[in-house]
């Protein structure tokens, strides 16, 4: 194999082309002798242009290069990290997804306090003899039994989830959170009733802080819980490659 390098300088570019001179020498075939001249400016140019002079040649002759690529398995515990990222988005997602429906619960609660107190209807039934709690009281009954009807529903569709695969205690620990939900929601969107007097503006309240503080707490959960992940995964290459 004879290579020949030739560089020419102009005036008028700053391009520099070398000649490159390639043999190539087969079983069947006497030799070829080609003549290549590419930019040295591009350090993979002449790589490129005598492999595509190669493959030229092989194409001639009739052969074919074949790669095949068999990468390498992975191991079980990667498969297990692997599995609990997926089910740490999903959860993620999931999240999300029932907390802007569930959101919209509290809009429905915060509508008849304010739209009693600002229509003077709250304070008829106290001179009518009715007691504050009992007001109060009768409110989040209500309300709560209305609540029954989507938690149900979301707990049943927990089931169909297919990253939970039917855990029993997975599922049973979600229901319960969600149960929670509904009491502590109620209290909270009583507590902001009291300092609205028109029921757009505390609904927009309502909504806006569920919307925005919701998301925030399952994501820092999530870097929590990422965190943890890659500090196993740290500790597995250790394990396995120390």
């Amino acid at each position: 194999t004879t290579t020949t390098t030739t560089t020419t300088t102009t005036t008028t570019t700053t391009t520099t082309t070398k000649t490159t001179t390639t043999t190539t020498t087969t079983k069947y075939h006497s030799p070829v002798t080609k003549m290549l001249r590419y930019n040295a400016r591009f350090p993979h140019a002449m790589a490129t242009l005598v492999n595509l002079a190669h493959q030229r040649e092989l194409e001639r002759s009739g052969l074919v290069v074949e790669v095949h690529n068999h990468p390498i398995p992975l191991q079980d515990w990667q498969n297990t990290l692997n599995t609990e990222k997926r089910a740490q988005s999903l959860g993620m997602l999931i999240g999300v997804v029932v907390l802007v429906a569930f959101s919209f619960f509290s809009v429905g609660v915060v509508t008849l306090p304010v739209k009693e107190r600002a229509e003077g209807i709250f304070a008829q039934q106290v001179i009518s003899g009715m007691q504050v709690q009992t007001y109060w009281l009768a409110n989040f009954t209500f309300d709560f039994l209305v609540y029954l009807a989507p938690l149900v529903c979301a707990f049943s569709v927990l089931f169909l989830v297919p990253f939970l695969n039917g855990s029993i205690s997975v599922i049973l620990a979600m229901g319960v959170v969600m149960a929670l939900y509904g009491p502590a929601t109620i209290l909270h969107t009583f507590a902001w009733s009291r300092r609205f007097n028109s029921t757009l503006a505390a609904q927009g309240v309502v909504l806006s802080t569920n919307l925005v503080l919701g998301p925030v707490l399952i994501v820092v959960v999530n870097i929590f819980a990422a965190l943890s992940l890659l500090t196993a995964e740290e500790d597995n290459y250790d394990n396995k490659y120390s």
